[in-house]
């Protein structure tokens, strides 16, 4: 356990470094590598698990949802080749062929934001401008 330890405050301390070198506040990133799985489909941990190691604080939020006009067509590239295991995965769940976009109608598509530990109400001040802004565009855009 101690060598446990050992490796995730080499971990910790190698990011809080990174971090301060690159003049960090917070990062704003994907929170999946897709919209939201449906229950028991979520087989891919990696855009939030270094956080849960690096005891950073973190948080979720929507930005949009899946449209019925999000399918495979819209999006050029060969549906029926795989580029990797992971991508094969992804595609059992979402279909091919436009399949994924009527199963995940209406499902929300999200970002996350993460910051450093104890950090929890710097994350939520800049949720919330963060979210102000997402109402002012979504304003502007129904008025056009």
């Amino acid at each position: 356990m101690p060598q446990l330890n050992y490796h995730r405050l080499a971990l910790q301390t190698a990011y809080a470094k990174q971090w301060n070198i690159s003049k960090i506040d917070v990062l704003l990133c994907p929170a999946n590598a897709s919209v939201a799985s449906a229950h028991r489909e979520s087989k891919y941990w990696g855009y939030s698990s270094v956080f849960n190691i690096l005891d950073y604080s973190a948080l979720t939020f929507p930005v949009s949802v899946v449209k019925e006009s999000d399918t495979w067509e819209n999006f050029p590239r060969n549906v029926e080749t795989c580029m990797s295991k992971e991508d094969e995965l992804y595609r059992s769940f979402y279909g091919n062929r436009g399949e994924g976009p009527r199963k995940y109608k209406d499902a929300p598509v999200a970002l996350q934001l993460v910051g450093r530990r104890f950090a929890e109400e710097k994350l939520l001040g800049i949720l919330e401008r963060i979210m102000d802004d997402l109402k002012e565009d979504e304003g502007a855009r129904s008025m056009l």
